[in-house]
């Protein structure tokens, strides 16, 4: 199964909520389209050059596709303009409503994933171990490492890290919908968006861990940990100043 109709089932998933939010938030609805054709483009381009220093590979158009690298650039564009066009709590309302649909859309590309063998896990002789066929990416990283013989026709045992991915961020979901705080009149803007970030940036974090095929970008630490490391320690940090942030929107509103 080609795993690209799940990526592509990603950003369509992470867009669907987020579009009708947007159209709300905007005063000019029309202006919400260019907006997510502006942050599919960014997403793609930052999800396609993720993957491709993971792979360590010297051409954009070679690799595969990163979802972590999608989530960056998506959101990077699309809240840059919300906030240039529609002011900051226009930018946090649409950032909250974006969480979930992103963490949807990545439980959905990590199945992805799992069927291509395209994010596996280091060899393990736990239960949950899952082998690969030869001509897997998991077979291939195990031959270079010369874990593997040219007979072999199955990989070794690694951890199951899509679905574990997968599956935490279905737990986070199911938090989220079960939690008061899913009904948006009830919390300061930009809270859940905050907290979902925390959690996905411990959550990757660890299961870049026990990831196989990953390169190391700053001493013993991937791209996407590096990328993890400087999310919580800004989530950690804003949620320090939140009560002060919030007290200047309000002011700057009133003003």
């Amino acid at each position: 199964m080609n795993p690209g109709v799940f990526f592509i089932a990603t950003f369509w998933t992470a867009i669907g909520v987020s579009v009708w939010v947007c159209s709300m938030l905007l005063k000019n609805r029309r202006v919400a389209l260019p907006v997510f054709v502006l942050g599919i483009a960014s997403g793609l381009i930052v999800a396609r050059l993720f993957s491709a220093f993971e792979t360590s590979s010297t051409l954009f158009w070679e690799g595969g596709w990163s979802s972590l690298g999608f989530g960056l650039g998506f959101l990077s564009a699309t809240l840059g303009v919300f906030l240039f066009i529609a002011g900051p709590r226009s930018a946090l309302e649409f950032a909250d409503s974006a969480a979930p649909a992103l963490a949807a859309g990545g439980a959905i590309a990590r199945i992805g994933c799992f069927v291509a063998g395209c994010h596996f896990g280091t060899v393990t002789d736990l239960p949950w171990g899952i082998q690969y066929p030869a001509g897997s990416p998991a077979f291939f990283h195990q031959l270079a490492q010369h874990q593997l013989g040219w007979e072999a026709s199955v990989s070794l045992a690694v951890h199951p890290v899509a679905l574990l991915e997968s599956g935490l961020l279905l737990f986070g979901l199911l938090v989220y919908f079960m939690t008061p705080t899913a009904r948006l009149d009830r919390y300061s803007p930009g809270l859940i968006f905050l907290f979902w970030a925390l959690y996905y940036s411990t959550l990757r974090f660890g299961l870049e861990l026990i990831r196989g095929g990953t390169t190391s970008a700053l001493g013993p630490l991937s791209l996407a940990q590096i990328a993890c490391l400087a999310g919580f320690g800004t989530g950690v940090l804003v949620l320090t100043l939140f009560p002060f942030l919030q007290r200047k929107i309000v002011h700057a509103e009133r003003t």
